[in-house]
Parts: structure tokens; C-alpha cells; sequence
């Protein structure tokens, strides 16, 4: 599969796949920044309330322990065809700064410390920074 454009980002491969959506690496086309775009998998109504609720809720916060967010938008035609059937047009998706310090589950597994019910991406940073404490 070749490169897919999507707004300001060129996304390289998908990484990872959560509850709700999948998570595909690619670079900031001006900046070659490595970013994270997170697709919501399913198109139902509760999902796509909770994913604009997650973008809203991230998008507020700044903390060095929080994955700093991008930009958001939905999948246009363009990118939903050159994906080869991947990403669906208007699926909903968040771009973030990429962390390699693996998933929230490798995290609490490697470390014994409970989530606490937060998200993935509240977690994303946890192999770069120690949290406060």
C-alpha cells in the first residue's frame, strides 16, 4: 500500500488496533514530525460520541504525561480510496504526537499500576515520562 495523504499528514502503515478504533503511523508532511492517527473503526452513534468526546476532552489538557493532539477531522474520498479500502469516507480521526513507549495494556502489564479506567491516549506518553506522583 502506498503512502495515504490526509490533510497535513501522510499516513505510513496502521500499528495498532483498540476497542474503538486503529491507529496508524505517519508523518507531518511539512514539519516530517512522526505523528499517531487514530480512526474510529465503527460507525455507531455512541462510538462517534464518545471518540468527539475523547478528542474534546485531550485536546484541553496539557501535561507532559498527555499526548499533545493535532489535529482531527474525517477521512475524505481521496484518502478513503488511496487506502485501499482501509479507512471508510467520514470516519471520524485524531492526530497526535507518536510515542513509541507501546499500548496502555503493555504498560500496565510492565509496570503492575492500574489504568484507573483512563484512556490510551491519556496514557500514550507513560514510556517517555514518569508521572507525577
Amino acid at each position: 500500500m502506498s503512502v495515504v495523504s490526509l490533510g497535513s499528514f501522510q499516513l505510513v502503515a496502521p500499528v495498532a488496533q483498540g476497542g474503538m478504533g486503529e491507529v496508524w503511523r505517519g508523518l507531518h508532511a511539512r514539519q516530517g514530525v512522526p505523528v499517531a492517527v487514530k480512526f474510529l473503526r465503527e460507525d455507531d452513534a455512541r462510538f462517534r460520541a464518545a471518540f468527539f468526546a475523547e478528542v474534546g476532552a485531550v485536546a484541553g489538557l496539557e501535561h507532559p504525561g498527555i499526548i499533545l493532539v493535532l489535529d482531527h477531522g474525517v477521512v475524505d474520498s481521496t484518502a478513503a480510496a488511496a487506502s485501499g479500502g482501509r479507512l471508510r469516507e467520514n470516519t471520524p480521526w485524531l492526530a497526535m504526537e507518536y510515542c513509541s513507549g507501546g499500548t496502555l495494556k503493555h504498560a500496565v502489564a510492565a509496570t503492575g499500576i492500574s489504568s484507573g479506567g483512563c484512556c490510551s491516549t491519556c496514557w500514550g506518553r507513560w514510556g517517555t515520562h514518569t508521572p507525577a506522583g
